[in-house]
């Protein structure tokens, strides 16, 4: 097998796992469920430790929402094992190139979080959030939703407070907004409080 089929492989279980990690994503109504019983066992405890008698509607209720919860059982269970022979195939594809992946991964990681987001992400966020406010809105209401959109893909450097106050991020994605302006995506407006996409 030579490096292009190799690579064509890599590329279907990179598919592959970005349609699984989609999928978890999605997963509203198991997360709303597992919500629902662990509401219910936290009631149950409570009546319990007070001696006082659990209505059998709230037993059923839990029994039905277990039983919910096993049907739309969390994906993520059957990963497990295709994770850990992931890592076992990279450990040993490493043993044979002379490479250690534990080394290899500590430098990435170091690397990430001496890097800031980059204005393309920052952009395509910024564009995202906007459609989903109708195009436009607030820049008060714009931040934390950029913000949230963002949070797990922070690293120190945009968390780096400008004077002790301004994010480093906030900056970045005001000087990304400034070029969408001067490229016609934003209106000329946006440049004030309120940040509107050109139609």
């Amino acid at each position: 097998m030579n490096i292009k089929e190799l690579n064509d492989h890599l590329e279907v279980i990179e598919t592959i796992i970005k349609e699984a990690r989609d999928g978890l994503d999605d997963n509203t109504e198991f997360h709303n469920k597992k919500e629902q019983l662990l509401t219910i066992d936290r009631s149950i405890a409570q009546l319990e430790r007070k001696k006082i008698p659990v209505p059998q509607e709230i037993r059923d209720l839990r029994t039905a929402l277990n039983r919910d919860v096993e049907k739309l059982k969390n994906p993520m269970d059957g990963l497990e094992e295709f994770y850990n022979r992931l890592l076992d195939l990279v450990v040993s594809f490493g043993k044979a190139c002379g490479k250690s992946p534990r080394k290899d991964l500590h430098i990435r990681a170091k690397e990430k979080k001496s890097r800031a987001i980059d204005e393309d992400t920052l952009s395509k966020t910024l564009l995202k959030v906007l459609e989903e406010m109708g195009g436009s809105g607030h820049e008060k209401e714009i931040l934390p939703n950029v913000g949230k959109a963002l949070e797990s893909t922070f690293t120190a450097i945009d968390l780096e407070a400008f004077r002790g106050k301004t994010p480093r991020w906030q900056t970045n994605l005001r000087r990304v907004r400034r070029k969408l302006v001067e490229s016609g995506v934003l209106t000329q407006s946006s440049m004030r409080r309120v940040w509107t996409l050109k139609k």
